[in-house]
């Protein structure tokens, strides 16, 4: 009996990390989506058109800013944009995310939900922010952004 309680116990005081463990391990901040989405500079849907690895992209410096390459190596991507649900963004537009545990996983050719941060003409994103692929749950999550965004318009 003791062991099924310990057990339960252990579980349950799991949940409020679960967040953290779908960014595929990355020590995601437990903020939750809704407040993800309002903090992002850019919010948009749109197709990968191209991708390398390079060590020049931006990255977070801990404290809220930028600073140079802190990740070995780091994904840029082409993107097209589609729509625009956050900010303003050209047609094309880079994005970059850093590989390992805290990238997000694109494929070339394939449509996504984007939330990012600008950094001049790059948008930078991760594991964290709550991207999306597949046209229905790109189409939930846009639709719960622009809930979100509305609220905090009130």
């Amino acid at each position: 009996m003791k062991f099924k309680v310990t057990a339960a116990v252990v579980v349950l005081s799991a949940l409020p990390a679960l967040p953290r463990l779908m960014a595929q391990g990355c020590p995601c901040p437990t903020s939750g989506f809704a407040e993800v989405a309002k903090n992002a500079d850019t919010i948009f849907v749109g197709k990968s058109l191209s991708a390398t690895n390079d060590s020049k992209a931006p990255a977070e410096d801990g404290a809220g800013g930028w600073t140079g390459p802190r990740e070995e190596f780091q994904t840029r991507l082409t993107f097209d944009v589609q729509t625009v649900v956050k900010g303003k963004l050209p047609r094309f537009v880079e994005v970059v995310t850093p590989t390992g545990i805290c990238g997000f996983s694109f494929s070339v050719g394939e449509e996504y939900l984007v939330v990012g941060m600008l950094h001049g003409t790059v948008v930078a994103t991760d594991a964290c922010k709550g991207n999306a692929s597949g046209s229905d749950l790109i189409e939930l999550r846009t639709a719960e952004i622009r809930e979100t965004l509305q609220e905090k318009d009130r």
